[in-house]
């Protein structure tokens, strides 16, 4: 925890969204050593509820996958607690006190457009403004950009494409081809990944198409080597970023 509270000490208008997943359910000193680690600093928020952005800036938001074994734990809450979680689900929705919670989970393929697909038609429906507020109007949408499918894909080439070498800016070069065929596996099997780039690369090229219209995403994207749309110039979490300002008056 000690760096993520050095960041927010030093950025206090950003907030970091912290999953974390018991895989092992035999260990009964799971639940204490995160609430040990967390406690530290103060900056972390365990109350369960899903804050807005502005109750959010300068903390952690804990996100629990996982469950307590004793009583005493957590007397302040653990944070964010999915009620389910599919494996390997296209798209499920849980209750989030109140708020429809949207999440997809896709992990195990080592397709590229499959992958691609599934994240867009998942964060699609974000586009369209549907003003401020909480509550059932106003689902929360996280959607998950990573997968691997090993040993021929792994993470790291399902994000930025094997010898793709395209950055944000090759991206702009390259809009008619992006989606051309399936981009499939690592193995070589797809013939068409390599130079369309990853799921960064394929991320990116929608985000500007939706740009270009005037539309924004209204999700939260967890990305694999954010970095990394093939290249090295600016990576996907930078044009998120920056797509906050289209439409803010909405």
């Amino acid at each position: 925890m000690g760096w993520i509270n050095d960041f927010l000490r030093a950025h206090n208008r950003e907030t970091v969204f912290v999953s974390i997943k018991q895989e092992n359910d035999d260990n009964q000193d799971f639940g204490r050593l995160v609430e040990e680690a967390f406690k530290e600093g103060g900056l972390t928020r365990f109350d369960e509820i899903l804050p807005t952005l502005g109750e959010a800036r300068g903390k952690a938001v804990l996100f629990s996958r996982f469950h307590k074994n004793q009583d005493s734990q957590f007397p302040n809450g653990m944070g964010i607690r999915p009620t389910t979680w599919p494996d390997n689900n296209e798209g499920f929705e849980w209750d989030c006190y109140g708020t429809p919670f949207r999440t997809q989970d896709v992990y195990d393929t080592g397709d590229i457009g499959t992958k691609t697909n599934i994240l867009i038609r998942h964060i699609e429906s974000t586009t369209e403004p549907r003003g401020n507020g909480l509550g059932n109007n106003h689902p929360f949408t996280l959607s998950f950009a990573t997968a691997a499918k090993f040993p021929q894909s792994p993470p790291q080439w399902m994000a930025s494409g094997s010898g793709s070498g395209m950055g944000v800016s090759k991206v702009l070069g390259n809009l008619t081809s992006l989606f051309a065929g399936g981009g499939g596996g690592g193995d070589g099997s797809g013939g068409n990944s390599g130079p369309q780039g990853g799921v960064n690369a394929r991320l990116v090229y929608w985000l500007l198409q939706r740009a270009a219209e005037g539309k924004r995403p209204r999700a939260t994207i967890m990305l694999d080597f954010y970095r990394e749309t093939g290249g090295g110039d600016a990576g996907v979490s930078e044009l998120i970023a920056a797509l906050n300002y289209i439409n803010t008056n909405e």
